[in-house]
């Protein structure tokens, strides 16, 4: 998809994608506190605010190299599984 787009439109793609990646771990949160009416504690929320910096990060690394380094910012992508996994199971330990 993204060599249909071009580089540009690529860039926006990424973008967008991780907005929305973002806004669904968080609406993780919400939901989980509606539902259960306990939240999850701080340490999920750490890990969300931690893994929403390195989305931009990445995203704006991205847009200033291009080519250069956008496998390396892409392979940060493998801590945010673990990251957000160990920030629940503290978030739901601590609660």
């Amino acid at each position: 998809m993204p060599a249909d787009l071009g580089i540009r439109g690529a860039v926006w793609a990424t973008g967008i994608v991780f907005g929305l990646s973002v806004i669904a771990l968080g609406l993780v949160a919400v939901w989980f506190d509606r539902r259960t009416h306990e939240p999850l504690a701080w340490p999920y929320l750490v890990a969300l605010c931690i893994v929403a910096v390195m989305l931009v990060n990445q995203h704006v690394q991205l847009r200033r190299f291009r080519d250069a380094r956008v496998l390396d910012a892409f392979n940060a992508n493998m801590v945010v599984g673990p990251l957000m996994l160990v920030g629940a199971v503290l978030g739901l330990m601590l609660r």
